[in-house]
C-alpha cells in the first residue's frame, strides 16, 4: 500500500486539508521520523515522488489548511 492507496481508501482529502503540508511518521530503531509528503502534488499534478510505500506502523497526517 503507498500513501496514495491510502487516501483514496478514506475517499480522498476534504476541502479545508492542507494537502502539501502533510507528513508521514515512520519508526525505526524506537526512533520517529517524519517524511514531507505533497498531496497536493501527488493528486493534482501526478507527482509520483510524493507517493512513497506504507510500512506498519506509519501514520499518515494530514493538517488542515490555515484560514
Amino acid at each position: 500500500m503507498t500513501v496514495l492507496d491510502a487516501v483514496l481508501a478514506v475517499g480522498g482529502l476534504s476541502q479545508f486539508a492542507a494537502g502539501n503540508r502533510a507528513r508521514l511518521v515512520r519508526t525505526e530503531n524506537g526512533q520517529a521520523n517524519e517524511i514531507k509528503v505533497k498531496l497536493d502534488a501527488l493528486l493534482n499534478d501526478g507527482d509520483m515522488k510524493q507517493n512513497p510505500a506504507l510500512k506498519p506502523g506509519d501514520v499518515l497526517v494530514v493538517p488542515e489548511t490555515r484560514f
